[in-house]
């Protein structure tokens, strides 16, 4: 039997390749549906199916009883901007009879639609929203790539599209109305904020049958990922990202967005024809090669993995991608017999589109484009595995968690201040940020990982500064450099067999000149258990020829709570 499909916005950029999938399959009549009679008969006159007038608002119910399609797929958009009722659609069709899908990337949007549960489970219908990228893709990679991982610290994506794929205008409002808006993102447990378009990353996307792409920027920005993957994987951490293949364009595009940073501007979108055209002007810089990837950062018994997934898309056909969902989910509601895996037909209801088909059912798909993918599942040691080696496992448990960061992750505690009396140290007290002398004061140390490095950032009470923790490839076993500014100090790391891990300053740089050894700290620092059985730490700094420079000393504990509160046995 014949099934009817309408597609709302079926001649736009991603609706029309949902529409040209759909066509190929022979048990599908295709309706090509949006405001553009002609603008979908030039679409139908080329590849096929059926030109529809419809306009969203007038009388949907009455637009949908006179085509009855056994499907809706909604792919018009911005969702972010569908009003008071933005459900209508979706409401009209559950109403009529028909499933629904939808290419919604708001993620308020693709959170709101189990409020059509109890009517589609009524109807005895389904409707997914989200079924596009991200989280429909994402969400498969995802439970392909956490399965086997005991803990979650990091789910990151990122689509990063060819210079020469087309662009449509809800596409380009959606970003724009994003950029330089503040953005919440879920790390070590909790709410940051940050900025979309903020962050730049470039990223390589490696897979063995095509050549790598290299050097793409990306940058921040809201997907419906970030409000459904801390729950559904239980992960500490998630990022999404999106990228321009042109460098001028990308950071074009975020330096635009610190006009609305700054507070300059309400937003970017008064700048959309402009940019359009502007992006038009630079479509032959850039090549038709497009692509994505998903990586999970995670532990297995104790030990820490990467497990990430890329893909490249050659010759323009990178906004097929987006549509696969739409095939893959008609397939199986519709022809669930015919299901490329066999999994039979999904329950009746309303929610978002997570892992509602099976990785199977995408590489069956993705075999249908010129497009290569790999998956890399590797042990992924820390910094202070790497440098410390099998006495890493000597350390105590509070000490290992401590340095087995693999995003981000905050410590808090209590620490002691001392400084020295001479003039180096008074000067070395007000440049590094130390407190006051105190026997006891709130600390906080934030440890993010960025690549090989760790950036440390130590807060005592209202005073912070900063080192940042690396490994050179010149430095021999046990030994790391922290830097602090334009000082940088190479460090031995020994670890005793009881557990104590000690760090001695070997030499000083300043602007990575070598110090004289007058000029070479003395360090006396340890990190060890204490009697509670919390991470304690005990620093003390000095220089040969002025003597006690700063020392500090405490316990950490892992989380983000201040002294207030505190219960009474954490307080020594």
């Amino acid at each position: 039997m014949i099934k009817t499909i309408l597609v709302v916005g079926g001649y736009g950029v991603f609706g029309s390749r949902i529409c040209r999938l759909l066509i190929r399959e022979k048990q599908f009549s295709v309706l090509v549906a949006g405001r553009s009679l002609a603008k979908a008969r030039s679409f139908c006159k080329r590849y096929g199916g059926t030109a529809i007038h419809f306009e969203r608002e007038a009388d949907l119910v009455e637009q949908l009883a006179l085509l009855s399609p056994d499907l809706v797929i909604d792919a018009a958009g911005p969702f972010q901007d569908y009003g008071r009722n933005p459900y209508r659609l979706a409401k009209a069709a559950l109403e009529q009879g028909a499933h629904y899908l939808d290419l919604a990337d708001s993620p308020d949007f693709v959170r709101g639609i189990p409020l059509l549960d109890d009517l589609a489970r009524a109807q005895n219908r389904i409707a997914l929203s989200g079924a596009s990228t991200a989280p429909a893709i994402t969400s498969v990679l995802a439970d392909h790539l956490t399965a086997g991982l005991d803990e979650i610290a990091l789910i990151e994506s990122a689509i990063l599209p060819g210079n020469k794929a087309p662009r449509g205008r809800s596409l380009v409002e959606t970003v724009l109305k994003q950029a330089g808006q503040p953005l919440e993102i879920w790390r070590d447990n909790q709410l940051f904020q940050a900025w979309s378009w903020g962050s730049l990353t470039r990223h390589t996307l490696q897979t063995d049958t095509a050549s790598s792409l290299k050097g793409r920027w990306s940058a921040l920005i809201e997907l419906p990922d970030l409000r459904l993957f801390p729950e559904r994987y239980n992960a500490r951490a998630v990022k999404t990202r999106v990228g321009l293949e042109n460098p001028l364009l990308h950071l074009g595009l975020w330096l635009l967005s610190l006009l609305p940073r700054f507070g300059l501007i309400r937003n970017l979108l008064p700048l959309t024809n402009s940019l359009m055209a502007t992006s038009r002007l630079f479509k032959p810089f850039g090549t038709d090669r497009g692509g994505m990837f998903l990586t999970v950062l995670g532990t297995r018994k104790g030990r820490l993995f990467k497990h990430s997934w890329d893909l490249i898309v050659e010759k323009g056909d990178g906004p097929f991608v987006p549509a696969l969902p739409c095939l893959i989910l008609a397939q199986k509601i519709l022809l669930s017999s015919q299901s490329p895996t066999g999994t039979g037909p999904l329950s009746p209801g309303a929610r978002p589109c997570l892992g509602a088909f099976a990785m199977e059912d995408l590489e069956q798909a993705l075999a249908t484009l010129p497009a290569s993918y790999q998956t890399v599942r590797k042990e992924t040691p820390s910094l202070y595995q790497l440098v410390l080696g099998d006495a890493f496992n000597r350390l105590p448990l509070p000490v290992q968690t401590l340095h087995k960061v693999q995003d981000l992750a905050i410590f808090h505690g209590l620490a002691s201040v001392k400084s020295g009396r001479n003039p180096v140290a008074k000067l070395i007290k007000k440049i590094m940020g130390f407190p006051d002398d105190t026997l006891e004061i709130p600390l906080q140390v934030t440890i993010e990982k960025k690549g090989n490095r760790e950036i440390w950032q130590r807060k005592f009470g209202k005073n912070s500064f900063r080192s940042i923790m690396s490994r050179p490839s010149t430095a021999k076993p046990g030994e790391q450099i922290e830097q602090f500014g334009p000082l940088s100090f190479l460090l031995a790391l020994p670890v005793s067999e009881e557990g104590i891990l000690d760090m001695v300053v070997i030499r000083a740089y300043f602007l990575g000149c070598p110090l004289p050894r007058w000029m070479t700290p003395i360090s006396d620092t340890q990190e060890k258990l204490d009697e509670r059985g919390r991470f304690h730490f005990s620093v003390k700094i000095s220089l040969p020829l002025w003597g006690h420079l700063i020392s500090y000393r405490g316990w950490l504990v892992p989380g983000n709570q201040p002294l207030a509160q505190m219960s009474k046995d954490e307080i020594p």
